[in-house]
């Protein structure tokens, strides 16, 4: 296809073209068979002249190569369109473009495809109007203004919110759809997902946080320090539902914001005050141990807990060492015959009932 001394080259996949070799071939053979005399048939034949190949065409993938070859043969038209600027709706005018005509470029490819041979394509640039033009919208702007000026009151406890104008103009979006006829029509809607936007801004404002239960355990005494508090939270789907109703409706909206509660958690903490001359303490996740003596570490060692996989875990809290001694055996036969061992060890500190 040359353009305005540009050259582009299409290929069948790119015009999502194949040919059908077998229907071509199944027709051709075809042709004249239909006579009861085979000289009849063969002149029939000759009356039908050359067969064009049979073919497929995707017409969304050759049309989207059409308009991708349009849209770099020159410049393409800008439609005219409403923005809303603070509240306030006009009109920015459309633009003429310069560019080939989709439907001349799509006439020609398809009649090269048909003809089965290779074709060189020339066509001109020219003006291409605006598909949407400005003498479409005015009444596009008074619905706009209509559903920018709809009255919307909000109570939220103490607080009373009505939307400006400026805020619900960024709700309004529009549509541009083309009849079968070429009628161009363009209508303005809301978009539930600014409507939303709006609502969770106002929920950052309005929304009360919950006040968390906080529990304390000192040396295994519970003690409740702060009390729970619920929370309260703008139900947002229910407020985005009800001002995209009222303003698509273009009807007056007086309500209470309809509030949900919000749970609090219950946080615990787990302490241990040691205020004792002599401590130890284990970090059973480290498997390590740390020797106190008036506030400093005067030793420190790995160690080896109890064996969890069997329900010997050794228990997390806090613990007075109630004896001590030397050089003694670990046996487990009083556990059951399972725990059959026999170990010497030197230094034996029972805590817990035996640990």
């Amino acid at each position: 296809v040359n353009v305005s001394g540009k050259q582009y080259r299409l290929s069948l996949s790119q015009l999502g073209t194949s040919y059908d070799l077998t229907t071509t071939l199944n027709s051709a053979y075809a042709a004249g068979r239909s006579e009861w005399w085979a000289l009849a048939g063969i002149a029939n034949t000759e009356r039908h002249g050359s067969m064009g190949y049979a073919y497929a065409t995707d017409r969304k993938v050759m049309d989207a190569e059409v308009q991708k070859l349009v849209a770099t043969s020159g410049q393409a038209p800008v439609d005219a369109k409403v923005v809303v600027d603070n509240g306030v709706p006009r009109i920015e005018p459309d633009k003429d473009g310069v560019a080939v005509s989709a439907a001349e470029l799509t006439s020609a490819v398809t009649e090269a495809v048909a003809s089965a041979n290779g074709a060189i394509i020339t066509l001109q640039p020219k003006p291409q109007p605006a598909k949407v033009q400005a003498e479409l919208l005015p009444p596009v702007v008074e619905q706009t203004k209509a559903l920018i000026a709809v009255p919307i009151t909000l109570t939220a406890g103490d607080k009373v919110i009505r939307p400006t104008a400026a805020e619900i103009g960024k709700w309004v979006a529009f549509d541009t759809s083309i009849a079968t006829d070429g009628q161009v029509k363009v209508a303005p809607r809301v978009d539930g997902a600014q409507v939303k936007a709006y609502v969770q801004a106002l929920a950052n404002k309005i929304d009360v946080a919950p006040i968390n239960k906080k529990i304390t355990t000192e040396n295994g005494v519970t003690k409740q320090t702060e009390e729970g508090v619920l929370g309260s939270a703008i139900d947002q789907e229910v407020l985005a539902t009800q001002l995209a109703t009222a303003v698509t409706n273009r009807q007056a909206l007086t309500a209470t914001v309809a509030m949900k509660p919000v749970p609090f958690k219950t946080v615990t903490n787990n302490t241990f005050k040691l205020d004792a001359p002599k401590y130890i303490e284990i970090n059973l996740s480290r498997q390590h141990m740390w020797v106190y003596q008036d506030g400093n570490v005067v030793y420190e060692s790995s160690l080896t807990s109890g064996a969890t996989n069997y329900g010997f875990g050794t228990s997390p809290g806090l613990f007075a060492i109630y004896y001590k001694t030397t050089n003694t055996h670990l046996i487990g036969n009083q556990y059951g015959s399972a725990y059959n061992y026999d170990v010497f060890v030197q230094y034996w500190m029972p805590f817990n009932g035996g640990e």
